[in-house]
């Protein structure tokens, strides 16, 4: 059985864009990834 509800990290649902201000925006970051990690283990 899960302990907590399970947490989807993603690249947002866009084609990513040449633009580096955009694709950074797209795309999931480390802080991201830690901030999910925290929300599973029921840290936040």
């Amino acid at each position: 059985a899960l302990d907590a509800q399970p947490v989807r990290i993603h690249a947002a649902d866009v084609p990513v864009p040449y633009n580096a201000r955009l694709e950074k925006a797209a795309i999931p970051s480390a802080d991201d990834v830690y901030e999910g990690a925290l929300k599973v283990m029921g840290k936040i």
